[in-house]
């Protein structure tokens, strides 16, 4: 069961990278890089080859959500065969009683036997919940990442909508017919202003989802990692050793990145 548990943490993650959710670059891809600006700020180069900032943070938006969605098909189901295990046992248990009352035959043993087996199982699958309890904990916090990105790129995109409304209307009042009439002096300014203001409007937004594909890009392959480490170590603590050093040598750590970023919190909003 154990070497079982270790083969099904390396199908997932194999499994994630086949399927493109954990992508990473082509051979010929341009590396990536991490400058910090004249600012402070920290500028993350796009992570996903082939497109600009904005379009690789809003794939990496698309991948996690479908990350997250299947986790929480597993993590619901799980919590559901932890709680419907509990009345199963205890009417094991009982049956079981009641047999060994009936006589100390060989089948008696083996239901006895098999009924504790169930109950070191359903014990260990209890002591374990805080890991799974943890990996919601991780998938709360993506989730709330990629709302944040996905708010600040909505709302990006109504800006830039509003921008090309302005443009059409300046260009339409530059390339006005003369027998239509002349455009006044303040038809002029007011639509020039409304121009310049829709484009900064536009950069305020530009920027604000800049960071906020930053963050998602960031978190993207060290945060998938830590929820999944967090769901191997709990199949691995319940199909395996009760002793904690057994089960962290079964399921090691994925990388320390990940961890740091998960003592790092959410900041993208």
């Amino acid at each position: 069961i154990i070497h079982l548990a270790a083969a099904f943490r390396a199908r997932m993650l194999m499994s994630l990278f086949a399927k493109g959710m954990l992508r990473t670059k082509s051979p010929g891809a341009k590396a990536t890089t991490h400058t910090i600006s004249p600012s402070g700020r920290g500028t993350l180069s796009p992570l996903l080859p082939g497109g600009d900032l904005l379009s690789d943070g809003l794939a990496a938006v698309q991948e996690v959500n479908t990350l997250l969605s299947l986790l929480e098909g597993v993590s619901a189901a799980l919590t559901d065969v932890s709680l419907r295990l509990e009345p199963l046992i205890e009417h094991a248990k009982r049956f079981a009683s009641d047999s060994s009352d009936d006589g100390g035959s060989m089948e008696d043993a083996r239901l006895r036997q098999t009924v504790e087996q169930l109950v070191c199982f359903g014990s260990r699958m209890q002591e374990a919940m805080p890991l799974l309890e943890g990996m919601q904990q991780l998938m709360q916090q993506a989730r709330f990442r990629n709302a944040c990105a996905q708010r600040a790129f909505a709302a990006r995109e109504e800006v830039s909508e509003q921008k090309a409304e302005c443009d059409e209307q300046v260009s339409a009042l530059v390339q006005r017919c003369p027998k239509h009439g002349h455009a006044t002096l303040d038809e002029k300014r007011a639509r020039l202003a409304a121009r310049d203001e829709a484009e900064g409007s536009l950069q305020r937004c530009t920027e604000h989802a800049e960071r906020a594909a930053e963050s998602v890009l960031e978190h993207r392959v060290p945060g998938t990692a830590a929820m999944l480490e967090k769901l191997c170590q709990y199949l691995c603590s319940t199909v395996g050793s009760t002793s904690t050093s057994a089960a962290a040598k079964l399921c090691p750590r994925i990388s320390l990145q990940a961890h740091q970023f998960v003592r790092a919190g959410v900041s993208c909003c």
